[in-house]
């Protein structure tokens, strides 16, 4: 489960995935730590969308 401890603990170039919505990822850059999600489209290819960044927006 994803909290904001673990998302404040990441490192540079670390992603941290919620076992309880597998779409749902968290990736620190060296800027910043950020949301997406992950989905595979009708076309079978995996996609991933930006979500935006932790801080301005919260796990809730």
């Amino acid at each position: 489960m994803l909290t904001p401890r673990i998302i404040a603990d990441l490192r540079s170039g670390d992603e941290c995935v919620d076992p309880d919505y597998p779409g749902l990822r968290v990736r620190r850059t060296n800027a910043a730590r950020v949301f997406f999600y992950r989905y595979r489209a009708s076309d079978g290819a995996l996609r991933e969308i930006k979500l935006g960044e932790f801080g301005p927006m919260t796990l809730a």
